[in-house]
């Protein structure tokens, strides 16, 4: 992954490239993000099944039950997809070497 920068006054171009030890951090990151969302979701999801079933159930709880569920199977579907991209990404990558 490489960006290119461009200073107008300088007139000369500055290449930026990403080593492969900040690739595999930010897909960490989006890993560790998405888990915290798909926990969250999970905590709301169990929320709205014990206020659905409780013994005063809420009028809406059929309603709110169906956005838990939608909720928590979009950030479970994204913790995945984000663990499979890291993953996929350690597979492919080459080794790195230790310099011994």
């Amino acid at each position: 992954m490489s960006a290119a920068l461009r200073a107008p006054f300088l007139d000369v171009t500055v290449a930026i490239v990403a080593t492969p030890r900040d690739e595999q951090v930010r897909l960490t990151v989006e890993v560790e993000k998405a888990r915290v969302a798909y926990y969250a979701s999970q905590d709301w999801l169990r929320e709205s099944m014990k206020e659905m079933f409780g013994a005063l159930p809420r009028s809406d709880g059929m309603l709110r039950s169906k956005q838990a569920v939608k909720v928590y199977r979009k950030a479970f579907r994204e913790y995945t997809d984000a663990m499979i991209r890291l993953n996929r990404y350690l597979l492919d990558s080459p080794a790195e070497d230790d310099g011994d």
